[in-house]
């Protein structure tokens, strides 16, 4: 799994990339080669008081995208909602069981 990660005006981008590595290889790790380039957008909404927006977006290897977001009042948060439904939606997207 490849990450891109957009973070612009990001504090603590450090923590927040390896909070982000983790969820992700949390959600996707069973889908293993199928997956390509992750690629990541962290978006403060409403400046420092605001919500924060964590839109994902991966590549399958054998074509097609697959899409979450999640707003939420912290970035951790945000990326764990998104996250959960990446993987969820890639579930879906390769047809495998266990998926609604």
């Amino acid at each position: 799994m490849r990450l891109k990660l957009h973070a612009p005006d990001q504090p603590e981008i450090r923590r927040l990339r390896a909070h982000l590595k983790r969820r992700l290889e949390l959600v996707l790790s069973p889908f293993g080669d199928r997956i390509g380039l992750v690629t990541v957008w962290l978006q403060d909404l409403d400046g420092p008081r605001g919500d924060r927006r964590c839109f994902l977006r991966v590549k399958l290897i054998r074509g097609g995208d697959v899409c979450s977001e999640a707003d939420a009042s912290k970035m951790t948060a945000a990326i764990a909602f998104s996250a959960e439904r990446l993987g969820r939606a890639v579930r879906r997207a390769l047809r495998l069981p266990g998926a609604r």
